[in-house]
């Protein structure tokens, strides 16, 4: 039985959810890669390959904010400003997958567990951190309460105009992969949850 067929003991979205078979030649090659990735077919990508467009768009976008060799941003910034937004819409999809992403990059998932719970509950906060983290919970409850003050606080801690860009991109992109996710109720796979294992 393969995992993604596996997995559909439980619905994993309120739309129809293509087999492997069904899926349009044009996105077999995402689900392959992200079963190398992941080590399995993950269930937003399965989910959206419902629409090729919805995928390669949110795929393609996905890479180009996270690549590696480009961008201001650690992966570790990025995997808080994505945990701290999902945990503030109550995306339960990307809540868990942030966690384990954000725990993976800071080696940590005690900090990960209570940063989903709200940044406030972790003792060690950084300025730093506090400050992006921030900037992440007024993008999404209202951007119209941005101010120059929290862009100025982000700037005394030397982030230059294009980090503070790629943040407030980060947060807006994960406002709307929430949006989606809770729209079609994807539901998170066991994997997401075994934060201890590499």
């Amino acid at each position: 039985m393969d995992d993604i067929v596996k997995r559909r003991q439980l619905p994993i979205s309120r739309l129809h959810v293509p087999e492997e078979s069904e899926v349009d030649e044009s996105v077999r090659p995402l689900l392959e890669d992200n079963r190398r990735m992941a080590g399995y077919v993950e269930n937003w990508i399965i989910s959206l390959a419902l629409n090729p467009g919805t995928l390669k768009r949110a795929v393609d976008y996905f890479a180009s904010l996270f690549d590696p060799k480009h961008g201001r941003l650690s992966l570790a910034d990025k995997e808080l400003l994505a945990l701290v937004v999902s945990a503030e819409n109550g995306c339960a999809y990307c809540e868990a997958h942030h966690t384990k992403g954000y725990a993976e990059a800071t080696g940590d998932s005690l900090r990960a567990r209570r940063m989903a719970l709200g940044y406030e509950h972790v003792p060690d906060l950084t300025e730093r951190e506090e400050a992006l983290a921030s900037l992440a919970i007024k993008i999404t409850r209202n951007p119209s309460d941005v101010r120059d003050r929290d862009l100025e606080a982000l700037r005394r801690l030397e982030f230059d105009d294009a980090a503070i860009l790629e943040a407030i991109e980060t947060i807006s992109f994960f406002n709307y992969t929430n949006r989606v996710a809770i729209s079609i109720n994807n539901i998170p796979e066991d994997q997401l949850f075994e934060l201890d294992k590499r």
